[in-house]
């Protein structure tokens, strides 16, 4: 029999982001942004024309660097959320979870938004705030640190789905149909 949770003593190298410990918070931390960045590198050498668009918004359109400058830097915020939540109890073992599919909804999402029209586009970041706001509001339960940790995101995803609103009502024209002209793309 092979016992899973045995220790091989002090001189064994355990990399699992559930560890209690400095280590657990650091690979926590490293693995949602290493993920983002090898799922984007792929992307990027198998369809090297693939490019983000710019962001409209009634402001002007946000440039993609710094969208991705923000998702940079909320991605390692998300993995300390989950490795809080983790550490806090049994409940949060369970809640750890949704940061995790927050994660991959995070890497998934710039995958799927380009194929979509306005309409569908302003949805799904509707969705993404909706998964957001749920799983902030587990994480309040079970760690504040991790609600925290969370919040900015919360903020970023907030001002993500108004934009798309205020995008998609520009284009919005009687009879109650969107437009979405080649012009408008």
């Amino acid at each position: 029999m092979t016992d899973l949770n045995m220790s091989y003593g002090p001189r064994s190298l355990d990399l699992s982001p559930n560890r209690p410990n400095g280590l657990g918070l650091t690979m926590s931390t490293l693995l949602p942004i290493a993920a983002m960045i090898i799922v984007n590198g792929m992307l990027s050498l198998l369809a090297p024309t693939y490019a983000m668009p710019d962001f409209p918004s009634p402001f002007g359109a946000l440039p993609s660097w710094l969208v991705a400058a923000v998702w940079f830097a909320i991605y390692p915020m998300w993995g300390a959320a989950r490795w809080y939540a983790y550490q806090a109890s049994a409940k949060g073992r369970v809640v750890s979870w949704w940061v995790v599919a927050l994660i991959g909804w995070g890497i998934v999402y710039p995958l799927v938004l380009p194929h979509l029209d306005a309409f569908f586009g302003t949805w799904i970041s509707v969705a993404s705030l909706f998964l957001g706001l749920i799983t902030g509001i587990k994480l309040a339960r079970v760690s504040k640190i991790a609600f925290f940790l969370v919040l900015p995101s919360l903020l970023w995803i907030s001002l993500s789905s108004a934009l798309s609103f205020l995008s998609f009502s520009q284009g919005w024209a009687p009879p109650f149909g969107a437009t979405n002209s080649p012009a408008q793309q």
